[in-house]
């Protein structure tokens, strides 16, 4: 029988409602040595998620509860285009998962409920066990997060995601001149970081086993040739270890030690294998 190593990643007791976890991010090999190269975290734009609701063109009659008329010579034509360009195209955002409450007192031993441990997304999300996963401390990331500068007017939140089958919407009713004049109204419409949240921090029910811990930056005006280009935060101190999967690449490993021995700590590194479907932690 494999035994567990005693580390605080494989302690059996956690608080699932912390509103302070530690946050994991899964990803591919590629995305673990490039975060921990450039020690700057990945926010992807928004038409790369995958609840259809994200990648699909945001129009102002499905999301506005009320209605938004252009007034000419502005077209709605325009106030269309600058809705999407606006909110659905100008929405960076980085995803991760936490620690939820084990399926029963007995299960709790088999770590099944930490993060980490998550078969599901060590298959979706790490390239089926070839990549690995992130472990942050979520107030020193929340630190960097919040110290990140961006534009004036520009909306930021974070938190866990919430699973409603209902359709995301915002309420706004106005006559519309241009696209500054909507700049101004959602300005003042989504302000706060509990409004905003009523677009960018909901999802399907569908989606409800990832326990999905979200971070969002909503820039107005991106240039065009950025629109759909991720933005990249500075990790600081918030990384503490680095786990790859037991398919992630002995050629690889050596330059991820190397890496991590450049890092502030450095994070610690740890293997995840599997025997008899529970996940063990290891030194590589």
């Amino acid at each position: 029988m494999h035994a567990q190593i005693d580390h605080w990643l494989t302690e059996p007791v956690v608080n699932p409602e912390d509103p302070f976890p530690l946050l994991y991010r899964f990803m591919g090999t590629d995305g673990v040595l490039k975060t921990v190269e450039s020690w700057r975290l990945r926010l992807s734009p928004w038409l790369k998620m995958n609840d259809p609701r994200e990648k699909k063109e945001w129009r102002t009659s499905d999301i506005i509860a009320g209605r938004l008329r252009a007034v000419p010579p502005y077209t709605q034509q325009e106030l269309e285009s600058a809705f999407d360009r606006l909110l659905r195209r100008g929405a960076r955002l980085a995803c991760f998962t936490d620690d939820r409450a084990p399926a029963s007192e007995h299960s709790a031993r088999w770590l099944l409920h930490r993060g980490w441990g998550r078969s599901a997304m060590w298959d979706r999300s790490a390239d089926s066990h070839k990549g690995g996963c992130l472990v942050f401390n979520s107030p020193a990331l929340m630190e960097q997060f919040d110290a990140f500068q961006l534009g004036v007017g520009c909306i930021r939140t974070w938190g866990r995601v919430e699973y409603v089958d209902e359709p995301i919407s915002v309420e706004l009713d106005a006559d519309v001149r241009s696209d500054d004049h909507l700049t101004e109204l959602l300005e003042e419409t989504t302000s706060g970081r509990y409004k905003v949240s009523d677009l960018y921090m909901k999802k399907l029910k569908d989606w409800e086993s990832e326990r999905e811990f979200r971070t969002v930056e909503v820039l107005w005006n991106v240039p065009q040739a950025e629109l759909d280009e991720p933005l990249y935060m500075p990790v600081g101190t918030s990384l503490r270890a680095v786990i790859i999967g037991e398919l992630f690449s002995e050629g690889e490993l050596d330059r991820l030690r190397e890496r991590l021995r450049r890092r502030p700590g450095p994070p610690e590194l740890f293997r995840c294998t599997w025997h008899g479907g529970v996940p063990f932690l290891a030194c590589p």
